[in-house]
């Protein structure tokens, strides 16, 4: 028997083990399999983070009038404080994340291994577009910064905060 087909035929005696149909089965493997590259992301994520907002705060704008600088600095400190948020909030997941699987292995309950492979789906996307956020900012950032600098007029200055605001805007956020 090849390596595919033995391969196969355990995943179907653990779909059949955990009582899962293959539909369900495949998107929570799938799933599970882009937690875990999450997962590994995330420290890497975190020195991006920083760089970002080392580097942000030092952004120059220029034609600048007083009340322009005081809105700025405003909508500066709302981005560094939802990109905090929501790094918080992937820990708090992958930790959520990292719980379920160790009562897995400390159990051995297939049920808890069931029950988190349906949920890994959802996780999985809900994850991602906290991520996809962050990573929008971050490498976004290192693209202008390299391009034009520190220096930005403040036009194009507006125009970047909103952007970097709305993508970390969720329905019940305001903006500043």
């Amino acid at each position: 028997m090849s390596d595919e087909a033995s391969d196969n035929n355990k995943r179907a005696l653990l779909q059949a083990a955990l009582k899962i149909n293959l539909e369900n089965f495949n998107r929570g493997m799938f799933g599970w399999k882009g937690i875990l590259y999450y997962d590994w992301q995330m420290s890497q994520l975190a020195i991006k983070i920083n760089h970002f907002i080392n580097e942000f705060s030092t952004l120059n704008i220029i034609g600048a009038r007083s009340e322009d600088q005081k809105e700025i600095k405003k909508i500066q400190g709302f981005i560094v404080k939802k990109l905090i948020d929501r790094y918080k909030s992937l820990e708090k997941s992958m930790n959520e994340y990292d719980r379920n699987y160790d009562v897995f292995l400390r159990t051995k309950n297939p049920d808890q291994l069931r029950v988190f492979l349906l949920s890994a789906p959802d996780m999985f996307n809900n994850i991602g577009c906290r991520i996809s956020a962050i990573t929008h900012i971050t490498s976004y950032w290192v693209f202008h910064s390299k391009n034009h600098g520190k220096n930005m007029d403040v036009s194009a200055a507006f125009d970047l905060l909103r952007n970097f605001s709305a993508s970390l805007m969720n329905t019940y956020d305001e903006f500043p």
